[in-house]
């Protein structure tokens, strides 16, 4: 075809769309005209974008590319890039990120994209026929899945040379950015995955929900050294990230809820930890020298003197409307270029709801309790109550009673209390708690009186799903450092003497 016989009045951009329309490479051709027509008409413009004005009016820095995604589940979402040097500003650039073919699955407590050290790919999970990782270069239309990488792979980061993607699925493992067999690098991590990040000394650092804190592995294989001991009334440590010369890690202290998180290091000479920033999760280092991260869908920076290694301004806002979720990702990705990748959409964590009844013919009718952050809502098996979990204060357990429309206040402790269940006489709640640092399962008398029991007494963490109908058995998840995420059953025998027994697995860590 003679591209020079379109007419002048043709815009550049247009021209390019029909190119792409024609390509005889189905892995370069738009897959579907609606696409296009949604580009043109700036549907996959995102917000970020047209506030690079703001950006570059308030700290130096100037938009660099776009990319802009309409993400799964009808929701319109983005991916974009911003350098954070401050050069001269270059062309926006916007294409397609994610085609229908390959449409991005987002995890609900991870950070779902990664991008290369040199700025020219990004990573992400996809659903195709089941869930696996996509490396999109962003001069390509099409993404190329990574296949073979495992059950549920997520968690995703990439090494300091762009070769290698790492992932958890069943462990922790790593591929070839260009494809082929992945290869273990630690079988132990049992929990889900809380990041990780891949230091230049070839070092990864790693955080899990179960092991609890801060974790050391060589990226070639080996047993995980434990970095750190979180303290069970200050919370977790999680989403970590080496700073170079690899002699020191920014990670974030998640207690009771991600409102109250903090950011801090650890010095990995004399692993003495300090918090730097009172407000924010999940920290990444731009090579601008400044500490980039999230708080509550907005992403701040702050100067950060490297050598002393402590901050040097006050925080300033950089871009609005990343996704954030309640475990406290912010999900974007940083590289060395100084190139940012991020999934575009509302804050996720502690979101206000409203309690309703809904009947078998879909009609809603609004309790009078009060919007809260409320979760993982369960109905007493007499239909009088429902138990709560409450995030909006400390992550406590809450019993609403239907006929005085009250809303009472069960556990007090300051770690998180979540995922309850009834027992069958409705006289006891059994819950999951890091009151004693990992996750371990309780019970309290639904009325509020008495104290406190523990269930399952066991090192790793464990999580309370139902009971029998008769209230002779606790069925329970529990994160095993060798055998995974295994369904126990507890006998409820006034002294549990037949202790837990294992079923045949089929949950996946959250």
């Amino acid at each position: 075809m003679d591209w020079n016989a379109l007419p002048a009045t043709v815009s550049p951009s247009l021209a390019t769309y029909l190119r792409r329309c024609l390509q005889k490479d189905p892995r370069q051709r738009v897959q579907a005209i609606g696409d296009v027509r949604l580009a043109i008409e700036g549907a996959f413009d995102t917000t970020a974008t047209r506030q690079g004005g703001a950006v570059t009016q308030s700290v130096g820095w100037r938009p660099s590319t776009a990319v802009a995604a309409a993400l799964a589940f009808g929701v319109v979402a983005g991916v974009a890039g911003w350098n954070l040097k401050p050069d001269a500003p270059r062309p926006l650039v916007r294409s397609i990120v994610n085609p229908p073919s390959m449409p991005p699955n987002l995890g609900p407590p991870d950070v779902d994209v990664a991008i290369t050290p040199d700025g020219t790919r990004i990573v992400y999970p996809a659903l195709m026929d089941e869930r696996q990782l996509v490396v999109r270069a962003l001069d390509e239309l099409e993404a190329t899945p990574l296949g073979g990488l495992g059950e549920m792979p997520r968690g995703v980061f990439i090494s300091p040379d762009g070769n290698w993607v790492g992932y958890f699925a069943d462990g922790l493992k790593k591929v070839s950015i260009l494809g082929g067999p992945p290869v273990t690098i630690s079988e132990r991590p049992a929990g889900a995955p809380r990041g990780a990040s891949w230091g230049d000394d070839d070092t990864i650092v790693f955080a899990t929900t179960g092991p609890r804190g801060l974790w050391r592995v060589p990226a070639g294989g080996g047993e995980p050294q434990e970095l750190t001991t979180p303290d069970a009334e200050q919370g977790d440590h999680l989403w970590p990230e080496i700073l170079p010369g690899s002699t020191a890690v920014l990670f974030t202290i998640i207690g009771g809820s991600v409102e109250g998180a903090q950011i801090a290091l650890l010095s990995l000479d004399s692993g003495e930890t300090k918090v730097l920033i009172p407000g924010g999760s999940n920290p990444r280092y731009a090579p601008t020298g400044h500490i980039v991260y999230g708080v509550g869908g907005t992403l701040r920076a702050v100067g950060f003197d490297l050598d002393n290694l402590e901050v040097t301004t006050d925080p300033v806002p950089v871009l609005d409307g990343v996704m954030t979720k309640d475990s406290g990702a912010a999900n974007f990705g940083m590289s060395q270029n100084g190139s940012l990748a991020y999934v575009a959409g509302r804050e996720q964590g502690n979101v206000v709801r409203t309690l309703v009844w809904v009947d078998r013919d879909g009609r809603e009718e609004a309790l009078a309790a009060e919007p809260r952050a409320y979760r993982y809502p369960r109905v007493s098996p007499d239909g009088t109550r429902l138990a709560l979990a409450l995030a909006d204060q400390e992550t406590d357990i809450w019993i609403w009673h239907f006929a005085r429309e009250t809303l009472t206040r069960l556990t007090f402790d300051p770690a998180n209390d979540t995922r309850q269940a009834w027992t069958p006489d409705g006289l006891q709640v059994a819950f999951a708690s890091e009151r004693d640092g990992v996750f371990s399962t309780f019970w309290k008398a639904a009325d509020g009186t008495g104290a406190v029991e523990r269930l399952i007494e066991s090192a790793n963490a464990s999580l309370p799903l139902t009971f029998s109908p008769d209230g002779t058995q606790l069925v329970f998840l529990e994160l095993h450092p060798e055998t995974g995420r295994d369904l126990r059953v507890r006998s409820m025998d006034a002294d549990g003497a037949s202790g837990p027994r294992t079923l045949d697995f089929f949950s996946r860590p959250v």
